[in-house]
């Protein structure tokens, strides 16, 4: 049902609208099993590279099995170059170390 300007009355969370497989199972989260935390990127295209790349571990599940196509499909679709670059900026932000890392060496 919707307002006079077109907005809905009734909103429902976002886990309502999501089917339950696309979660996971116990094994994995989300169909990942295990991939780099990378917060530089959008995370659909670093997730895209960090797959083509063998960076992301993916579960035999429905939801990793799903993610892994669409991801595969994603990267078909990115420019090489741009794609080049993005696992570049993966690379060199996997390997910096954070200032926090450093404070606690010292």
């Amino acid at each position: 049902m919707r307002d006079e300007r077109g907005r809905y009355l009734d909103s429902k969370p976002i886990a309502d609208s999501v089917p339950a497989w696309a979660s996971g199972c116990p094994k994995c989260k989300g169909g990942i099993v295990s991939a780099p935390d990378v917060r530089a990127l959008p995370l659909y295209e670093a997730r895209a590279v960090m797959g083509d790349a063998g960076m992301i571990v993916w579960c035999g599940c429905r939801a990793g099995l799903t993610y892994r196509r669409y991801a595969q499909r994603t990267f078909r679709s990115m420019n090489p170059l741009s794609a080049k670059a993005a696992l570049d900026h993966i690379n060199a932000n996997l390997a910096a170390p954070s200032m926090h890392l450093e404070m606690e060496r010292s």
